[in-house]
């Protein structure tokens, strides 16, 4: 008997790789997921520059306004003659009543900033101390400053009046220009104006103030006062304060500037276009002392 021996050949079949076509689909679908991957992250990374933003803006204005709190509800008046207590003032190289530019809201109307600088004399412990705010302007959008300053303590009361009468022309005469001693507060501020009201809520009017910059002041409807001293003098305070501050967020002021290197029309044409980047803070502020004469006036109380 002959055996037979049968042999099985297997076939091994070699790997088959991916097609062209299969690997340009995953190519285009593994693009497509990291174009929305990156999108989605530039929108997070946006958004999240943006809250970064709005709080240090927020929180810059918030602490400016909170230091106007405390410190203007001090405000005192001297009750000496021909003596300044408080006055606000157009900063330097703006139009009249302190105008420094315009901008578009979405109704279509335009919204006007004003710069204004205030100082006024506050009492401790029967010391008498200066606090001025000043804006260094620059096309419209300024820079914050404070300035502090004490009068020399005179126990004789006659020469302490001379002292302090002296002491307010110098401190209410001090500016940016000519005093050192300021400290910064705050870059981007759009918008800085002060609306003063008697003790029935009555605005203050408003007159010209005759000074190398021009501008107003506000009136102490007082008679003996002079005519050409239109600021809150001897024994006359306003009840209440009313501040308006509008800051820009630091990326607009950075290309603001940049825009003022070209001159022209084109910062305030881009500040106009600014105003959803603008943040306001708005607050009326009681004078603690209290307005001491009542005005006279036309206009109608502030609602």
């Amino acid at each position: 008997m002959r055996l037979h021996s049968t042999h099985s050949h297997c076939s091994h079949r070699s790997p088959r790789g991916f097609s062209l076509i299969e690997i340009m689909v995953s190519v285009a679908l593994l693009a497509v997921i990291i174009v929305g991957l990156l999108a989605m992250f530039y929108h997070v990374q946006r958004a999240f520059k943006s809250g970064v933003t709005q709080s240090d803006v927020m929180e810059g204005g918030r602490a400016v306004m909170g230091l106007f709190v405390r410190e203007i509800q001090e405000a005192a008046a001297t009750r000496i003659p021909y003596t300044t207590n408080l006055i606000a003032l157009p900063s330097v190289a703006t139009a009249p009543w302190g105008e420094s530019s315009g901008q578009d809201l979405p109704s279509g109307a335009a919204r006007k900033n004003f710069l204004q600088d205030i100082a006024f004399l506050t009492r401790d412990n029967g010391n008498w101390k200066g606090v001025s705010y000043r804006l260094d302007n620059r096309d419209g959008v300024g820079v914050l400053y404070r300035l502090e300053a004490s009068s020399p303590y005179e126990p004789n009361p006659y020469a302490a009046s001379n002292t302090l009468y002296k002491f307010s022309q110098n401190f209410f005469g001090s500016t940016l220009a000519n005093n050192t001693n300021f400290h910064r507060l705050l870059d981007g501020v759009v918008h800085l104006y002060v609306t003063a009201y008697d003790t029935n809520g009555w605005v203050y009017s408003s007159a010209w103030l005759p000074s190398a910059n021009g501008g107003y002041a506000f009136t102490n409807f007082d008679a003996r006062a002079l005519t050409d001293d239109p600021k809150f003098t001897n024994s006359v305070m306003p009840a209440y304060l009313e501040i308006e501050l509008g800051v820009l967020e630091p990326a607009i002021v950075d290309k603001f500037r940049a825009a003022t290197e070209v001159g022209g029309a084109a910062p305030q044409n881009y500040l106009r276009r600014q105003v959803g980047r603008t943040h306001l803070f708005r607050q009326r502020i009681s004078i603690r002392p209290a307005a001491t004469q009542i005005s006279t006036t036309t206009e109608s109380p502030d609602p």
